[in-house]
C-alpha cells in the first residue's frame, strides 16, 4: 500500500496562503526562525512550514506569534506588517514617553490623540 503523505494547507493555486505574511512579521520583531521556534517550543522546520504554508499553525500557536511579533490580534498577521523602521521609531518615542513624570507624559499623551483625530478626520473628507 503507498504512503500517503500529510495533507498541505487547503490554498486555492495562485493565491497566497493565510500566513503569507508570517516571515515578515518574524523579520520585522527581529527575530529569527530557531528565535520564534525556541519561544514556541518548536522546532525551525516547524516555522519553516508554518510561513511556506506547508504546515497548518494552531490558534494557540497563532496567538503566541501575535504576541511575540507585536500584532494587537491574530487577524493582523495576514496583512503585511508595519515598516520596521516605523516601528523603531515608534518604540523609542515610548520609551522617551514613559520616561517622563507622570503629568508631563498625559499631556504628550493627549496630544498625540489631539493629532490623531485631526489625521484622521482629514483623510475621511470626499
Amino acid at each position: 500500500m503507498a504512503r500517503r503523505s500529510k495533507p498541505r494547507c487547503p490554498v486555492p493555486h495562485g493565491e497566497p496562503h493565510h500566513w503569507a505574511y508570517l516571515s515578515d512579521w518574524r523579520d520585522v520583531a527581529g527575530l529569527t526562525q530557531e528565535g520564534a521556534a525556541a519561544a514556541l517550543s518548536v522546532s525551525g522546520v516547524t516555522v519553516h512550514r508554518w510561513e511556506t504554508g506547508k504546515a497548518p499553525v494552531t490558534n494557540t500557536k497563532m496567538v503566541r506569534l501575535a504576541e511575540m511579533y507585536g500584532a494587537s490580534d491574530v487577524g493582523m498577521l495576514s496583512l503585511p506588517p508595519p515598516d520596521r523602521d516605523q516601528i523603531l521609531a515608534i518604540r523609542e518615542a515610548w520609551r522617551i514617553i514613559a520616561a517622563l513624570p507622570p503629568a508631563q507624559r498625559a499631556d504628550w499623551l493627549a496630544h498625540g490623540r489631539v493629532l490623531t483625530a485631526a489625521h484622521a478626520s482629514r483623510e475621511n473628507i470626499p
